[in-house]
């Protein structure tokens, strides 16, 4: 009889155990934790979130993602895929409290007036920064759209 008791008080002192680290583990899990933003296409250094490949956009979108650049500079191209005529290009900065570190952004692009740009015209996105070094286009990110007018059925709204 008292080894039933003793082994009845050693299962007993297991599982207070098993319970209280178990209720340990769950209280350090980091609660409500925002659901990752998937990622559209990424070089390493630059993330882009939105807009999503062949994605359709009017004269006027917005480019959502992340970036880890030199001085915090980074550059952006939208041109014609079949013709390469460019209808934005804008260098802009991302505010980051130290350099080396990720910081998010948000562009709001505003193509070029253009007569030529028809719906359906398809187009590429480039998202880059130029290298401090030699000056070329590096981590460069490029996502296909196409072009929707905001109202249907007009050439443009230039």
């Amino acid at each position: 009889m008292r080894k039933w008791i003793i082994f009845l008080l050693v299962c007993l002192g297991a599982l207070g155990m098993l319970a209280y680290f178990g209720r340990q583990t769950i209280l350090n899990q980091p609660a409500n934790q925002p659901t990752p933003t998937p990622i559209t296409a990424t070089s390493g250094n630059i993330v882009i979130y939105a807009p999503t490949p062949n994605e359709r956009v009017s004269q006027t979108f917005q480019v959502k993602g992340k970036v880890r650049v030199f001085e915090n500079t980074f550059s952006l191209r939208v041109k014609n895929k079949i013709t390469g005529k460019v209808y934005l290009s804008a260098a802009t900065q991302a505010n980051t409290k130290d350099a080396g570190l990720f910081t998010d952004f948000v562009y709001d692009a505003q193509l070029t007036p253009d007569a030529s740009l028809r719906s359906g015209d398809a187009m590429i996105l480039e998202v880059f920064q130029i290298s401090a070094k030699d000056g070329t286009e590096i981590d460069k990110v490029t996502i296909p759209l196409q072009f929707t007018p905001l109202i249907e059925g007009e050439k443009s709204l230039f």
